[in-house]
């Protein structure tokens, strides 16, 4: 869907084009409709390219768990995240009634990996 969005946008000799698309699995296909203006994906792509190019950066909310995956060093980001003593734990009643919707798999159930 990315393509669909970015190529007529980007491209100019498919601008006035619609692309669609088709998803082929192994046992069926999916047909992809061409994006509209109005489609969610295509609103909320375009908020966040605005978003990354903006001359104001984003918020910065660092944790452990994202700053473990950056290369960023504490030298050259203050906000870096190497260690948290005590990593934030806390309880909400709000799900304790959910119930997961699918049964769970028996135990010597094979997932296909491919």
């Amino acid at each position: 869907m990315t393509y669909q969005y970015a190529v007529p946008r980007a491209l100019n000799r498919y601008r006035d084009l619609k692309l669609t698309g088709l998803v082929a699995y192994q046992e069926h296909t999916l047909d992809v409709p061409a994006l509209t203006d109005s489609d969610p994906f295509v609103q909320s792509t375009t908020a966040l390219i605005r978003r990354l190019a903006a001359a104001r950066p984003t918020t910065r909310v660092p944790s452990r768990q994202e700053c473990r995956f950056c290369d960023i060093t504490a030298e050259d980001c203050p906000d870096r995240v190497d260690n948290e003593s005590h990593p934030e734990e806390g309880t909400t009643e709000d799900f304790q009634s959910c119930r997961p919707r699918r049964p769970a798999l028996p135990f010597d159930h094979k997932l296909p990996y491919r």
